[in-house]
C-alpha cells in the first residue's frame, strides 16, 4: 500500500538525491537525508518542501568543516534520529551534531 508519494525537485547545481531512511518528526514534518548533497531536506506530510538542515561541507575538506556543515558518507544509511523534544541527530564523519526541528545548530555530541 502507497502511504505518501512525492518527487524530490532538483537545484540546477545539485546531484540527484541519493537517500535510505525518511524520518517523521513529531509534528509530522518528513525529513530526508540528502546524502549527495550534504543536506537535510524536510517536507510537509503533502509533500511540500519547506527547508534544508544543514549546510554541506566546505570545500577545504574534513579538517576545516565548521559547526552546521554536513559531510555524509555516501554509503552510510543511519544519519539522522528525531526525538521527542524535536532535537534532530545527526551523524557525519566522526561526529554528532544536533539540530533545532527548524534547522538551528544548536550543540555537538
Amino acid at each position: 500500500k502507497e502511504v505518501l508519494n512525492f518527487s524530490i525537485a532538483l537545484e540546477s547545481d545539485e546531484k540527484p538525491v541519493k537517500m535510505y531512511f525518511v524520518h517523521i518528526s513529531p509534528k509530522g514534518e518528513i525529513f530526508i537525508p540528502d546524502l549527495r548533497n550534504h543536506i537535510i531536506k524536510v517536507f510537509s506530510q503533502e509533500g511540500k518542501f519547506i527547508r534544508t538542515i544543514g549546510t554541506p561541507f566546505n570545500k577545504y575538506g574534513f579538517k576545516n568543516l565548521r559547526d552546521g556543515e554536513l559531510d555524509f558518507e555516501e554509503n552510510d544509511n543511519k544519519v539522522i534520529e528525531i526525538i521527542d523534544n524535536g532535537e534532530v541527530y545527526v551523524k557525519d564523519s566522526n561526529r554528532i551534531q544536533v539540530f533545532s526541528e527548524e534547522g538551528k545548530f544548536l550543540y555537538k555530541v
